[in-house]
Parts: structure tokens; sequence; C-alpha cells
């Protein structure tokens, strides 16, 4: 059941021989193209150091949404 439930939502199980661009996940790419594009580092701009703080944050803020 979990296995279906990953795959339906589009998760691939990693693999040591997948590397570049192929090896990102549709998210992880673009959040790339959204970097290359000079968007900042959300991270400098919310004052946080690490993804566990970022995650703090973003569960304390009310939803807003996407411009």
């Amino acid at each position: 059941m979990v296995a279906a439930l990953l795959a339906a939502a589009g998760a691939r199980r990693a693999t040591a021989s997948q590397t570049g661009v192929p090896a990102l996940t549709g998210s992880e790419r673009r959040i790339c193209a959204l970097a290359a594009q000079g968007h900042s580092n959300s991270f400098r701009k919310q004052g946080v150091r690490r993804r566990t703080e970022l995650a703090g944050w973003l569960a304390a803020e009310p939803a807003v949404p996407e411009r």
C-alpha cells in the first residue's frame, strides 16, 4: 500500500547510478530552474540555517497563495 501511494505521488527509488539532471525529481528540477533564473535563497530571506528551521517557520506561517 505504501509503495502504491509513493508511486502515485511520483516518488522514485533512489539509485546510485543515476546522476545529473536525470536524477532530479520534477520538484528538484523546478528549484534548480528558479535558482538558475537568479531567485535568491529562501533560507537567507527567512534568516534560517537548516531545513528543519525552515520547515518550522513554514509550519508557523499561514498559507499564502503562489504569485
